[in-house]
């Protein structure tokens, strides 16, 4: 878990990962369960490598774990973090995408890929 000079610092790692919208999207895309990076990016529609790096800008800010499982690695939203569980920062991002038409659409694709594998 990363060390921050101020709770400041915290919240601006926070918003820095969170400001482009494939990140938004990844954060959004793990509220319920691990998922495999390889669903992640049938979900994005994007190349391996740069699913890999979003979440690896995620992971650096706190926001989300890992786990490797065999040869694939899982992603979760973090459990615990100095800010992140009663945060009014990420429970904010939170309430105001869940209903989004993109998030809800983002959903429906990874539920889609992870019942194909």
């Amino acid at each position: 878990m990363a060390k921050y000079k101020s709770e400041f610092d915290a919240v601006l790692i926070i918003f820095k990962a969170l400001s482009d919208s494939n990140r938004l999207r990844l954060y959004m895309a793990l509220e319920e369960n691990e998922v495999c990076v390889c669903h992640l990016t049938d979900m994005l529609n994007l190349a391996p490598s740069t699913v890999s790096k979003h979440l690896s800008i995620l992971k650096q800010a706190n926001l989300i774990e890992s786990i490797k499982k065999g040869k694939w690695i899982y992603y979760f939203r973090s459990k615990e973090s100095s800010l992140r569980e009663d945060s009014s920062v990420t429970q904010a991002v939170i309430n105001s995408l869940q209903n989004d038409h993109q998030t809800k659409k983002d959903t429906r694709r990874l539920k889609k890929v992870m019942e194909v594998s």
